[in-house]
């Protein structure tokens, strides 16, 4: 972090945990709106919400990806892949993709357990995601 000009408050630790591999961990009390983190726009990994905008600067080799799958979540995953030697850091610190446990990973049949609207939502994102 430090080399890449991020800034964090003293008040937080990054520290080793047994089960997860590292977390964040508070050292002191923290004031609503007080600054925990800092880091130069260089630093960050983002992506425009609007599922019109272009995949911006560095991304250009997504152009035509990009404009068939329009959910922010997947489009940032993209970057970050792209960009994977700038961010590996921070990919490394992810959990692995079967240790998830959300809606959209589950099998249809579990999914008739949830509101119709939330098993629909679950649904369209898995749809989305294996399309991506």
């Amino acid at each position: 972090m430090e080399a890449s000009g991020i800034v964090t408050s003293k008040k937080l630790q990054i520290v080793p945990d047994e089960e997860e591999g590292r977390c964040v961990k508070s050292i002191a009390a923290i004031e609503k709106g007080e600054v925990l983190v800092q880091l130069p726009q260089a630093s960050a990994a983002s992506v425009q919400m609007s599922d019109t905008a272009g995949p911006g600067e560095g991304l250009e080799p997504l152009a035509g990806w990009w404009s068939r799958h329009t959910r922010s979540s997947i489009r940032l995953a993209a970057a970050l892949v792209l960009q994977r030697e700038k961010f590996q850091p921070y990919i490394d610190m992810l959990y692995p993709m079967e240790s998830i446990y959300a809606p959209w990973l589950w099998e249809d049949q579990d999914l008739q357990f949830l509101p119709e609207k939330l098993a629909a939502s679950a649904a369209a994102r898995r749809k989305a995601l294996e399309s991506a």
